[in-house]
């Protein structure tokens, strides 16, 4: 399969995804932002898939699925993730609380986030290891 050039990637993704919207946060400080991840940080599902790039800072996506553990993926600028719809999710901040990422869905409904009430995320912390925690892979002799 050949590769994609960046504009036809870009023509594909505006295509199939017509709702956009940008998340920023720059920092601690930042007003509003308990409030922001209020919406983000509790455990819910969409309609549609939820396609996020992150074009810096970093955070945590926790999956949840139906049958296994709770899997945690840190995201960093240059990642881009999808969550298939249905899928039991929420998203937290690394600790520098620092993130600008934008979300794609296909239609703005597909926004409408669907809380469990569960209470799991309650049990997990946002704990970013970064890069740095992978040590290095050497060849094997």
């Amino acid at each position: 399969m050949p590769w994609l050039s960046f504009e036809s990637l870009m023509k594909t993704v505006r295509s199939a995804y017509k709702a956009r919207c940008a998340i920023t946060s720059p920092g601690l400080n930042t007003p509003g932002l308990e409030a922001m991840l209020a919406k983000f940080n509790i455990e819910h599902t969409h309609d549609e898939d939820e396609v996020r790039y992150i074009v810096s800072g970093r955070g945590l996506f926790h999956i949840h699925p139906q049958r296994g553990p709770v899997v945690a993926i840190e995201v960093e600028a240059g990642d881009l993730i999808r969550v298939p719809r249905g899928t039991l999710h929420w998203f937290d901040l690394c600790g520098d609380r620092r993130i600008r990422a934008i979300r794609l869905f296909q239609d703005k409904s597909g926004w409408t986030p669907h809380y469990t009430s569960s209470g799991v995320d309650r049990n997990y912390e946002p704990v970013c290891l970064g890069p740095r925690y992978i040590p290095p892979q050497t060849a094997a002799k």
